[in-house]
């Protein structure tokens, strides 16, 4: 995960997997903290996160993508600084 600081922990019910990230820096100077719920058995994902830290202003982000998919694309979206943030990308 490229995981440089901060926590993360899960549950797991069947197939559903909940994360709960907190203060999750995969990059200096910024952080992560949120939920990430992944259906392992359909690759259903889908994540809200808040973002903070010296090099971002600070915002919320929703995100979707199925990890089971090939070339799977991310949908993205929210605010950041207060303007709105939209983009697809490469699944994780």
């Amino acid at each position: 995960m490229g995981l440089r600081g901060g926590k993360f922990s899960y549950t797991q019910n069947g197939n559903q997997i909940h994360y709960t990230l907190n203060g999750v820096l995969w990059i200096t100077d910024v952080t992560f903290s949120g939920t990430i719920d992944w259906d392992y058995g359909t690759g259903a994902t889908a994540a809200a996160l808040a973002v903070s830290g010296t090099a971002t202003d600070p915002g919320r982000l929703q995100a979707t993508w199925n990890n089971v998919e090939p070339r799977a694309l991310a949908t993205i979206g929210g605010q950041i600084g207060g303007r709105p943030v939209s983009a697809t990308m490469y699944a994780p």
